[in-house]
């Protein structure tokens, strides 16, 4: 692993549960490591640090600007008199003790100290500030959705990714159990070869049966190996420590969904997604009235307090202030520039959001449906295996009389290997599916 991705596992397993073994990976470790780790998650936090730092800009739109100054003028020559002349803040006059000299070199004719702190406020500028700064936080809002939106999808993609690796643990073993079957078989047909009671042929299609055991178990190993090496990814690694064991997690389960009308609300109302997309069209908003305050005048407020003179010793204290009233004129078409672009904006973030809500109707509709199915399969390919054990029970007690053929106990086993794939298969479909429905409707929790 990577010296980050070291730091990063270290952190995790600051907040995982002490008694997991190290040797162990839990559905929940794999979901906080993806969560702590993934870059999507990194990328959105960073988004939504960086919208909150712009609505902390946008703030300081209402707070007044204090800078402090600070001056020194020295000149010499002809124009050193008439730079010199004048008055100091506090109305105190200011001459020159040299009138202007000729020549470049020499000691300056006229010494001018300044120092002070100048403050500005803005008093009122129609709103631009105000839109502002409600864009800036509407956008914060908005990343923050976004943000979890993210956590959510790469959350839920470790989960499926983690239950398909513990479904193609389980293929595996069902594969060793019919390599198993298939050699007890071969060992029948030639015992009962050897005595007469069945014909070679038995023996070789015995030894077929085992053949394909052995490569459906070479396929089932191979796709594990790979659902390992994704859920490493999944789970924010750069691979599993060697030996690292799958803990089951129990079927994900999901509380009643009520009509599809009142599953598309819930979503509506709860799917971070759909919260983003309203806040989008809020900002958007809110920038189209902050471009058509651009055009509006702008009443502010200086203030000036410090000290001046010609010498460090004869400083005076004085001030300025000035309020002053600014009124755009023209600017080069860039102020209804700006209006026409703010405008569109609004108009494409609510054409998204319009999309994401005409989209959800059929999401959550297909992801119930999913679910149905899966649940309908699941059950299905339950008494499938059932019956297909049932029968293998049967074909091998009619083969041991006598009564089978070696076909019978070959189309027995082949239907069990297969119920037992697709009751597995079906299962992990359910549980992916129930996870994807909860997560549609709004229900997800990055704690469960």
């Amino acid at each position: 692993m990577s010296p980050r991705s070291l730091l990063l596992a270290g952190a995790a397993a600051l907040i995982l549960p002490a008694s997991s073994k190290a040797d162990e990976l839990t559905l929940e470790q794999c979901r906080t490591t993806a969560r702590l780790q993934h870059p999507s998650v990194a990328l959105a936090r960073a988004q939504t640090a960086a919208a909150t730092a712009r609505a902390a800009i946008a703030l300081s739109g209402y707070l007044p600007e204090i800078t402090a100054d600070g001056s020194f003028l020295a000149t010499r020559g002809s124009g050193g008199a008439s730079l010199g002349t004048g008055r100091g803040p506090g109305g105190a006059q200011v001459t020159p003790p040299i009138s202007g000299s000729r020549g470049l070199l020499g000691p300056a004719d006229f010494e001018l100290w300044s120092g002070g702190f100048t403050v500005r406020q803005v008093l009122w500028d129609f709103g631009r500030t105000t839109n502002r700064y409600e864009a800036a936080s509407a956008a914060t809002d908005e990343a923050r959705a976004q943000e979890q939106a993210t956590r959510e999808a790469v959350d839920l993609a470790a989960e499926a990714t983690f239950r398909a690796a513990l479904a193609s643990e389980e293929l595996v073993a069902a594969m060793e159990e019919a390599k198993r079957q298939a050699e007890t078989h071969l060992a029948l047909a030639k015992g009962r070869a050897e005595v007469g009671l069945q014909a070679r042929y038995d023996v070789s299609r015995a030894e077929v049966e085992v053949a394909d055991a052995e490569y459906r178990l070479i396929q089932a190993t191979n796709a594990r190996n790979l659902s390992h090496a994704s859920l490493a990814s999944a789970c924010g690694y750069d691979e599993l420590p060697e030996g690292t064991a799958l803990v089951p997690a129990p079927p994900r389960t999901l509380s009643e969904v009520p009509s599809l009308a009142a599953a598309v609300e819930e979503a509506g109302q709860n799917l971070p997604e759909v919260r983003a997309a309203a806040l989008a069209v809020e900002v958007a908003a809110q920038r189209l009235d902050g471009a058509w305050s651009q055009i509006l005048p702008s009443l502010g407020a200086t203030g000036n307090v410090g000290l001046r003179g010609t010498s460090l010793d004869q400083l005076e204290p004085g001030w300025t202030a000035t309020v002053s009233l600014s009124i755009p004129i023209i600017a080069g078409g860039a102020d209804l520039g700006g209006i026409r672009e703010a405008r569109a904006n609004l108009a494409a973030a609510q054409a998204n959001q319009d999309a994401i809500l005409r989209a959800l109707r059929l999401d959550v509709q297909s992801g119930m449906i999913a679910a149905d199915e899966a649940r309908a399969r699941l059950a299905a390919s339950q008494k499938r295996e059932a019956a297909a054990k049932e029968g293998m029970r049967l074909a091998e007690g009619r083969y041991q009389t006598g009564l089978g053929s070696v076909l019978e106990l070959a189309d027995a086993q082949a239907t069990l290997a297969s119920a037992r794939a697709d009751r597995v298969r079906s299962a992990l479909d359910l549980s992916v599916a129930s996870a994807y429905l909860e997560r549609l409707l709004g229900r997800w929790s990055d704690e469960r």
